[in-house]
């Protein structure tokens, strides 16, 4: 229910004053601010698209002055998947672990909200 342009909220009473006009609009010009960030952030990596982006070009600070590289943080955080395994069942038993915990965890609570909702 913190979804910014209020379409996929669970909540009755937000969903009753949705505008589809009004809420088609906002969300265009929120994806395009989105792809618009992500360009930005894939420009300042020094990448010309997105397929050029590894985890060595980013950083997190674990303290006020220690950073770490996402490529020194453990794999299973941020795998690297092949193209569609995350639309094929079948293929699912390729994503590592925790990512596909993740994964299947998200798809069972947007099922379980939708069902409650019938």
């Amino acid at each position: 229910n913190k979804c910014p342009t209020g379409i996929t909220t669970q909540d009755p009473r937000l969903e009753s004053a949705l505008d589809p006009i009004v809420k088609s609009e906002r969300v265009a010009n929120f994806h395009k601010a989105t792809v618009h960030a992500a360009t930005e952030i894939i420009s300042a990596a020094g990448c010309k698209s997105s397929s050029e982006i590894s985890p060595e070009q980013f950083f997190r600070r674990d303290s006020g002055i220690h950073v770490r590289s996402f490529s020194d943080m453990d794999d299973s955080y941020f795998p690297l998947l092949s193209p569609g395994v995350l639309l094929d069942e079948k293929r699912l038993q390729e994503v590592p672990g925790k990512a596909r915990q993740w994964w299947v965890a998200g798809g069972e609570l947007y099922w379980k909200t939708k069902d409650a909702q019938l």
